[in-house]
């Protein structure tokens, strides 16, 4: 038969390998309070990227590394009892002002006896560049940075499509040689 301390005691040291591995984890984590979205903890790499101390975090709630203009639809998402997100897309604020894209993917917990959210974000910034960069180079045309063959296609078809909505339309073609 067990004794009942080496459970407590083997409880402490799994909470603590969990502080290890979610205090030291590459990608950027935290849990807040589901009732007053307080940060309650952060990891090593969230400071880092978001260049807030740890102390400085701990002040703040959600809505501080979200833009103004960002806020009232997390509000809404919350108010409707939003908490669990996959692959959530949010536009985050680093301390120095500057917007980031992120990805989060949140999951309902309970930390230290209150109802929380662990969150794990990606930072998807660069990508989301290179995909419209990407884009760009697809649809313009790279000496004089005009829409190509390609985009008026794409524009013909969304206009074609908004005509069966009674959306009335005019192309005009000029050919230079």
């Amino acid at each position: 038969m067990s004794d009942p301390n080496d459970q407590i005691e083997g409880f402490f040291l799994a909470h603590d390998a969990f502080q290890t591995l979610f205090n030291r984890a590459p990608l950027p984590m935290w849990v807040y309070d589901r009732e007053n979205l307080k940060f309650l903890a952060v990891n090593d790499a969230a400071v880092l990227l978001y260049g807030h101390s740890r102390e400085q975090f701990l002040a703040k709630t959600i809505f501080d590394i979200r833009p103004a203009e960002d806020r009232d639809e997390l509000k809404e998402i919350i108010d409707l009892g939003g908490y669990e997100f996959e692959d959530r897309s949010w536009r985050h604020r680093k301390a120095n002002g500057v917007t980031i894209d992120a990805n989060v993917y949140t999951q309902a917990v309970t930390y230290e006896g209150r109802a929380g959210a662990l969150v794990t974000m990606v930072d998807v910034t660069k990508r989301r560049q290179s995909e419209a960069r990407i884009s760009h180079m697809a649809h313009h045309d790279a000496m004089t940075g005009l829409a190509n063959r390609s985009l008026l296609q794409l524009e013909i078809n969304h206009a074609l499509a908004r005509v069966r909505y009674g959306v009335r339309h005019a192309l005009l073609c000029i050919d230079l040689d």
